[in-house]
């Protein structure tokens, strides 16, 4: 396979896989299993920890400390510029604070049509087929969360709702069918917040971007100079609001890329991976914004992400992708 065409999970298995393939005595992996699964996420640990006991050295730098608590010797902890060991009061801390398998409570949506419909939708990479005649409506102004396994497809339907992606069935927003509609109009319409934040960005630095974005708004008048201000405050980017958006971090650039997505104020958006890489606190940042945005915006939500932990009762509704299939989760309303 091209490698070009492997979902972010699966880029991040093969690096992992050239790297051990190296067999180096000492790994230094920086959050390397952001975009990856639960299950192949656990996997991808004790396959380290087998590598380990070959005598190998591995530092992992991570803000999700799941699935760690039964393999790992030591717990680094970086604060205030300072590096120290973590003593077993303060390790054991940090490995409870995290349910070892949470659980996404939602319910069933009722039966009825939302602004973004499937209907009898198929999704195929080549040969292999990714969605089957799926048929189902995305709840109107509502949370909706896509889980399941990487490389089942989860981006390519994300492509395939803002026409990148061929497919076969047919896609409606409130009742027209996209295929029929200009792709910057639909746009407008249904916004794709990238896995990448860098690819969203189309100026320079974060104040340019964000007066682009104010320029281009749906809801213009709720976006002043002095609300920004306070949103950059409460995201703690208001000391980096003249640096260049690409020496910025990764956590940085998540932050600003959701931001300016909220505040151009498309009535769908479409997150992919949008809490990957990002620390608790940053994780709690967003979502918080992101619903207190959308909600006073009626703005739709759909989410993919592998970041259970963090959102275990923020969601609607949620949507299993397996098996060439998706299937609503949860009790019946």
């Amino acid at each position: 396979h091209d490698l070009m065409t492997l979902s972010g999970g699966e880029k991040q298995k093969v690096a992992l896989a050239a790297i051990l393939a190296a067999d180096s005595d000492y790994l230094l992996l920086d959050e390397p299993f952001a975009n990856v699964d639960p299950q192949s996420r656990l996997q991808l640990i004790h396959l380290i920890k087998d590598y380990q006991k070959q005598g190998k050295t591995i530092l992992i730098a991570d803000h999700d400390w799941s699935g760690y608590a039964d393999v790992i010797d030591d717990i680094f902890v970086m604060s205030d510029g300072q590096l120290h060991v973590a003593n077993a009061e303060e390790s054991h801390h940090i490995l409870s604070q995290l349910p070892i398998a949470p659980e996404i409570h939602t319910k069933l949506p009722a039966a009825q049509p939302g602004d973004l419909d499937l209907k009898q939708v198929s999704l195929s990479n080549g040969d292999r087929l990714l969605l089957n005649e799926t048929s189902l409506s995305f709840p109107t102004a509502k949370r909706t969360l896509i889980t399941g396994p990487n490389g089942v497809g989860k981006s390519t339907l994300f492509s395939a709702l803002v026409k990148l992606y061929p497919y076969g069935g047919k896609i409606s927003y409130q009742g027209q069918d996209i295929a029929k509609r200009r792709i910057a109009q639909h746009v407008h319409q249904v916004a794709l917040i990238f896995q990448n934040a860098e690819q969203q960005f189309i100026a320079m630095t974060m104040a340019e971007e964000l007066k682009q974005a104010q320029a281009t708004s749906h809801f213009a008048k709720q976006w002043s100079d002095d609300v920004i201000t306070s949103t950059l405050q409460r995201l703690n980017l208001t000391h980096v609001r003249d640096h260049i958006v690409y020496q910025l971090s990764g956590g940085q650039q998540k932050k600003l890329q959701v931001l300016l997505m909220l505040i151009t104020g498309t009535p769908v958006l479409l997150f992919d991976e949008p809490l990957a890489g990002l620390d608790a606190e940053s994780q709690k940042q967003l979502l918080d914004l992101i619903a207190e945005v959308t909600d006073k915006q009626s703005q739709t939500v759909i989410m993919i992400s592998h970041q259970l932990h963090a959102v275990t009762d923020w969601f609607d509704y949620h949507l299993e992708f397996e098996q060439q299939h998706l299937t609503f989760q949860g009790d019946a309303s």
